[in-house]
Formats: structure tokens, sequence, C-alpha cells
């Protein structure tokens, strides 16, 4: 929680001095603003599971983490459209491309990790299981969720989620 304090402090920091951070910097922030590593702790109680600390601290089991936590934070938000066009240059059409391929490509990144996972012996490896369909369903339901609530699209999300078109609000005039 601590990590995420202090994150969202600096997420905090950077919008009151209108500071827009790199790409390479906005991922490890994002990863902490998410609010996702704290949740992904409590999974292990919620499946009343008790991972070794060789898996929990597994490079794969890692990278599965930082893959669904990337999915979650960017299938619900529009700060990485700003922070690739800011960052690349692009216009908003481009950011907008260039944030689909790249959350498209968690997805790959999260069922290529899950198909290095190694063997820890059946018992481990059935709460491994359990855990990173965990991770994967936190994916699915974040995506989910940014249809269902009105936080989004308004009442329109059902609407979106069919046509895949995102209406977008007007630029406005630089002052």
């Amino acid at each position: 929680m601590d990590i995420y304090f202090q994150s969202v402090m600096q997420q905090a920091y950077d919008r009151t001095t209108e500071g827009i951070p790199n790409l390479k910097t906005y991922i490890p922030l994002r990863r902490d603003t998410s609010g996702a590593k704290a949740c992904f702790a409590l999974e292990e109680y919620a499946l009343q599971i008790d991972l070794p600390d060789e898996v929990v601290n597994h490079r794969v089991i890692r990278d599965l983490e930082d893959a669904a936590n990337d999915a979650i934070s960017w299938y619900n938000t529009h700060n990485l459209v700003v922070i690739l066009m800011n960052d690349l240059g692009l216009d908003r059409q481009a950011a907008i491309d260039h944030a689909t391929e790249l959350a498209k490509h968690t997805s790959v990144r999260f069922e290529t990790c899950r198909s290095q996972l190694p063997s820890w012996g059946q018992d481990v490896d059935g709460m491994v299981a359990k855990y990173v369909q965990a991770l994967q369903d936190w994916m699915v339901g974040s995506c989910h969720w940014s249809f269902d609530t009105e936080r989004y699209f308004g009442k329109d999300g059902a609407g979106v989620k069919k046509s895949l078109r995102v209406p977008l609000l007007p630029k406005r005039a630089v002052q």
C-alpha cells in the first residue's frame, strides 16, 4: 500500500505541475497507481492458497502480474494516449492505435508467460493455476467494468461495447 500511496502522490504532483511523464517512466508508475498490486496480494487470501516464496518471487509469476496489471491499467484509462502523444509525437488517432496495440500485446505477453510456467509439483501447481486464473479474471473483469459502469462511456457503455466506437469530445481551443 505504501508503494500505491507514493505513486498516487507522484501522479498528483505531475498533474499540478502539468508534467507528463514519458512512456518509460509512466509504465512502472501506472502499475503502482492502478492498485492492482495490492489486489493481487489479496488473491491468495480470497482463493485460500499460500504460494511459496519461490513461486511469488519467480520471474514468470512477476511477468504475469505485470502483464495483467498493464492490461487492467491500459484498458480503462485514457492517460496512455496522452503519454504516447507527448512522448512519441503522435496525433490523437495514432496514439489511440498505438495504445490499442500495446493493450493487445499485454494479452499475448500474458499467454506467453503462462506457457512458460515451470512446475513446482502437483499441489503447488494447482495453487498457481488458481492464482493465474484470478489474474486473468481481473483482466477480463476490468474490461467489462469499463463498459458496465458509467465512468468512461456514460450510459452508452453497451453501445460502445457493441460498436467498438468511442465518441470523443471536440478538441479544446488552446488558450
